[in-house]
């Protein structure tokens, strides 16, 4: 590496101004200083001319190139200016490297947190709806033996049976059947039980019913009735 000299020749009566003008209130700014300079344009050439800095850690190498003006690290208390250089550029890369790592935590933990927000709600409801099901089942299976052990009373007395023709298929199981309501309709035999004076019968068709159909079963309820009345 070659270093060069200039001689800094100063004009002692700028010098004398400036000196009376800051007294001791301030610290005199570069532009101040310079204008004190008779060879001006040399200084300033050299002052402008870029520093490399190379810094090292530890066993791993982390280079930082920075372009600086001036040569301040040659002159008084250049080791100084230097490590303080070095530690800045040292609490910045910690800084930031801590950062990346608590920005990284951040993030796994709103996850976390949204994921078990979510699994947590999923678990109430599901522990509703279970609840709500047994409620209804508990409902259905006491009406059931109210009306099993009510039966004897219902039986005796008139009553209207409303029948809704079904298989009691799942929708997936219905879809692939053909004629699936010439299916239900097989169901109109219940209408033989209206040889019991005390029953009506409603009877839901899933289909239209022809005359003949209506006329067969109105005659073979009228025989079970007639050959009831005879016994």
């Amino acid at each position: 590496m070659i270093l060069k000299f200039l001689k800094i020749l100063f004009n002692l009566n700028r010098v004398a101004e400036l000196a009376q003008r800051i007294e001791i209130q301030r610290k005199p700014t570069l532009e101040e200083l310079l204008s004190t300079i008779i060879n001006r344009d040399e200084i300033e050439k050299l002052i402008q001319q870029p520093v490399k800095i190379i810094i090292f850690f530890h066993l791993n190498i982390f280079c930082f190139y920075k372009k600086k003006k001036g040569r301040r690290f040659f002159g008084h208390n250049g080791k100084e200016r230097a490590a303080i250089i070095i530690q800045s550029y040292w609490r910045g890369f910690r800084t930031r490297r801590i950062y990346k790592y608590l920005k990284k935590r951040k993030w796994a933990a709103r996850i976390i947190a949204s994921f078990w927000l979510i699994y947590s709600k999923l678990f109430k409801i599901r522990k509703q709806l279970k609840l709500t099901r047994q409620r209804q089942l508990d409902f259905f299976h006491k009406k059931q033996n109210e009306f099993r052990n009510q039966w004897s009373k219902i039986s005796s007395n008139r009553r209207i049976i409303i029948h809704i023709p079904s298989l009691g298929l799942t929708e997936r199981i219905r879809k692939k059947l053909n004629n699936l309501s010439l299916r239900e309709n097989y169901q109109i035999g219940c209408l033989c039980e209206l040889d019991d004076p005390n029953i009506d019968i409603i009877y839901i068709s899933p289909m239209p019913i022809n005359d003949e159909i209506l006329q067969y079963y109105n005659k073979l309820v009228r025989f079970r009735f007639y050959e009831i009345n005879n016994l």
